[in-house]
C-alpha cells in the first residue's frame, strides 16, 4: 500500500527531494550537528521495516521539526561551514535552504503525512503478532479512511482507489470483519457494524468453523440476539 502511494507521480518527486535534504544533513557532520542541536538529539530519519515506510517516517518527521531546519539554517555555523564547502556541495546545500524556505514544499509534505499518519496505525496492527487486534482492525481502517477524506477532502479518490485496492486484495479477510461484528464496543455503538460486508464476513467465518446445518442456525440465532441486545445480551454490561 505505501510502495504504491510513495510511486504515485505526485509523491515520488516529493520523496526525492526530502531524501536530498536529508542525506545533505547526514553526510555534512556539521550539519548534522547543528540539526541535532536543534532537536535536542532527535533524529530527522529512522529506520524502519520497508523503505517505503521509512519514507514516509522521515517526512513525517521533517515535518515535525521544520522550525528547527529553519533555525538551522540561520545559524552562525551553518553559515561559516556554507563558505567552506565546494562548488558540488554547495549546490547540494543551496537545494536544501531552498526547499527549507519553499512554503509550497512544506504544503506538499503536509498533504503526504495526512495521508500516511491515519494509514501508520492500521499498518502497524497488520504486522502485529497481537491476535487481540483482529477485532479492531476492520475498525480501524474504516477510521483511517474516513481522517483520510476529511483532510483531503475532493483529492481522496485518487487515493482511496489505492487503499481499497491493496485492503481489499491483501489485508481484509472475513476473520476481520467477524471480529468487528463480535465486538460489543462497535455493535453497540455503530450502525455500519450491520451493513452487508460485515454480515457477510461473519457469516462466511461461521460457515467454515461449523459443518452442520443446526449449529449454523443455532449461531446465527444467537448472533440476532446479540445485535439486537436481547436476552441474556440485553443485560446492562457492554
Amino acid at each position: 500500500m505505501l510502495k504504491d502511494i510513495a510511486n504515485d507521480p505526485s509523491i515520488k518527486p516529493l520523496i526525492q527531494k526530502s531524501q536530498d535534504l536529508t542525506c545533505f544533513i547526514y553526510n555534512h557532520s556539521w550539519a548534522l550537528s547543528i540539526i541535532r542541536t536543534e532537536t535536542q538529539n532527535r533524529e530527522l530519519v529512522r529506520p524502519a521495516i520497508t523503505k517505503f515506510a521509512t519514507n514516509f517516517l522521515a517526512l513525517d518527521s521533517i515535518l515535525k521539526h521544520q522550525a528547527d531546519l529553519k533555525r538551522m539554517t540561520n545559524t552562525r555555523r551553518w553559515t561559516e561551514n556554507y563558505m567552506k564547502l565546494n562548488h558540488k556541495d554547495r549546490e547540494k546545500a543551496n537545494v536544501v535552504v531552498g526547499l527549507i524556505n519553499s512554503q509550497t514544499y512544506w504544503r506538499d509534505v503536509a498533504g503526504v503525512t495526512a495521508i500516511f499518519g491515519p494509514l501508520a496505525k492500521v499498518l502497524r496492527m497488520v504486522d502485529s503478532d497481537n491476535k487481540a487486534e483482529m477485532g479492531h482492525l476492520y475498525e480501524a481502517m474504516g477510521r483511517a479512511k474516513f481522517m483520510i477524506k476529511k483532510k483531503v477532502g475532493k483529492g481522496y479518490k485518487k487515493w482511496g482507489i489505492i487503499i481499497d485496492k491493496r485492503w481489499n486484495n491483501q489485508l481484509h479477510q472475513y476473520i476481520h470483519a467477524a471480529g468487528y461484528f463480535l465486538n460489543p464496543k462497535y455493535q453497540y455503538a455503530n450502525d455500519v457494524v450491520n451493513d452487508d460486508e460485515v454480515l457477510n464476513g461473519f457469516h462466511r467465518v461461521g460457515n467454515r468453523m461449523v459443518n452442520d446445518n443446526e449449529t449454523c442456525l443455532n449461531i446465527n440465532r444467537e448472533a440476532e440476539r446479540f445485535r439486537l441486545r436481547t436476552g441474556a445480551f440485553g443485560l446492562n454490561q457492554f
